[in-house]
């Protein structure tokens, strides 16, 4: 909240950068302020962060975007993170912080681990939107060869592996 102008956003400029300035000073102090970001992370929780972000690739290169949980379990005895619930901690930290995707209401769900959250983002973007709006160029959706794709998204609400990763 912008309390100096009695306003809920920031105005900024991005050509003059007028704007900046408040909301990086806004921000700092609400990091600071944050308990949060003040909690201790074990030293083996890092490391098993870090390999996972290590597996997302060069950002250059397509990476991977997910994993088995069985791989996180294994990068994570690497690590000294032997128990089951020492990991399921340490996951769900990382899904709060937005560092990670895992979600647990269902087996298929839990056994797989987002490394990438903006991949999962940018597919969901792909088939939950307003086809007027954010419309797809026909002629692009033609020369890759997606057309029956395409129409199953907006028609049946069914999304193939190919348009997912388009």
């Amino acid at each position: 909240r912008n309390t100096q102008e009695n306003l809920v956003f920031f105005p900024i400029d991005n050509k003059l950068g007028v704007g900046v300035g408040k909301l990086r000073r806004r921000l700092e102090t609400l990091i600071r302020d944050d308990v949060e970001t003040a909690e201790e992370v074990s030293i083996r929780w890092i490391g098993l962060l870090d390999s996972l972000i290590k597996d997302r690739g060069q950002t250059n290169q397509k990476g991977i975007s997910y994993v088995s949980l069985n791989r996180v379990k294994s990068i994570a005895k690497k690590h000294g993170i032997s128990s089951i619930s020492q990991l399921n901690e340490a996951l769900s930290l990382f899904h709060e912080r937005g560092m990670i995707i895992h979600l647990t209401s269902t087996e298929v769900l839990r056994n797989t681990v987002v490394i990438r959250p903006q991949w999962l983002i940018d597919s969901l973007s792909m088939v939950i939107r307003d086809s007027e709006l954010h419309a797809y160029s026909k002629d692009e959706i033609e020369k890759v060869g997606l057309e029956k794709d395409y129409n199953k998204v907006f028609k049946e609400a069914i999304a193939s592996r190919d348009f997912l990763e388009y």
